[in-house]
């Protein structure tokens, strides 16, 4: 099996067109850092038509992730499976539309979509929509905001994101509140159109970067804490452009880190 390694900010994928029949399984393996290649998740990209399936570290599904679907965007490119610039991937949460705004440097604008706080799509156990709820964990007050933006999120405002309990997090992450988990986004704002964000994902844990999670911080910044439609969020290795229309737009980077050749006894072993 091919493979191609991929990262977004920090936010590595693994990436292959290779047919396999159990992708969740070859996740947990290859994604491994001392027994498989090492990286935050698997993409498999089926050409025709045009989807990807996403696989966390861990091999639960992911419906979407901002920063791999750029990922994707530069394999098509590079590989030219693609005939314009604009064109619509297939993801379990919906059809996102891609354009490539530039080559080199490589520069991408996902529609991200409309965000939901319906609790069909956020999964929660209470009938209220969680808009800056109060939530305890180990006798620390977090203000929380949970929607539905291609996954499941759920937005703190912090003044200190190295202060951050990683127990906390993982609390927070699989508190009753959320049915099927939560992904939980840290957020510091810097400006009305600057923040900083940590992302604790379900499935993997603190990861460097979190494309949905930006976006959705975004429109959390944007529609209660009053910061401009057009915001900048900062992670560990670069940054994300945001903007909240109707819909919620992001705009980044993606590189291509290199190839591998996956013995088959290791597949089937």
């Amino acid at each position: 099996m091919k493979l191609e390694k991929y990262e977004g900010l920090g936010n590595t994928f693994l990436l292959t067109i290779d047919k396999y029949y159990d992708y969740s399984r070859l996740a947990k393996r290859l994604c491994d850092n001392d027994l498989g290649i090492g990286a935050d998740g698997l993409i498999y990209i089926n050409l025709n038509p045009l989807s990807i399936e996403i696989y966390n570290k861990d091999g639960s599904i992911a419906p979407m992730c901002g920063n791999g679907i750029r990922c994707v965007a530069l394999y098509l490119l590079k590989h030219n499976y693609i005939n314009s610039n604009i064109f619509d991937i297939k993801t379990l949460d919906s059809k996102k539309r891609v354009e490539i705004l530039n080559y080199k440097p490589f520069l991408v604008n996902v529609e991200m979509g409309q965000v939901s706080f319906d609790k069909e799509d956020t999964k929660v156990t209470t009938n209220e929509r969680i808009i800056k709820k109060d939530l305890i964990i180990n006798n620390k007050k977090y203000i929380i905001t949970t929607l539905y933006l291609t996954t499941i999120h759920t937005i703190i405002i912090v003044d200190d994101l190295d202060t951050i309990d990683l127990k906390d997090a993982i609390e927070i992450s699989n508190h009753p509140l959320f049915k099927e988990k939560t992904n939980v986004d840290f957020v510091k704002i810097i400006d009305k159109s600057t923040i900083k964000q940590k992302t604790y994902e379900r499935g993997v844990g603190f990861t460097r970067a979190c494309g949905s999670g930006a976006s959705a911080s975004s429109y959390v910044a944007h529609k209660f804490y009053f910061l401009n439609k057009n915001i900048r969020v900062y992670m560990d290795y670069g940054y994300l452009d945001i903007e909240v229309k109707d819909k919620v737009y992001m705009m980044g980077s993606a590189r291509k880190i290199g190839e591998v050749l996956i013995e088959e006894e290791y597949i089937n072993a």
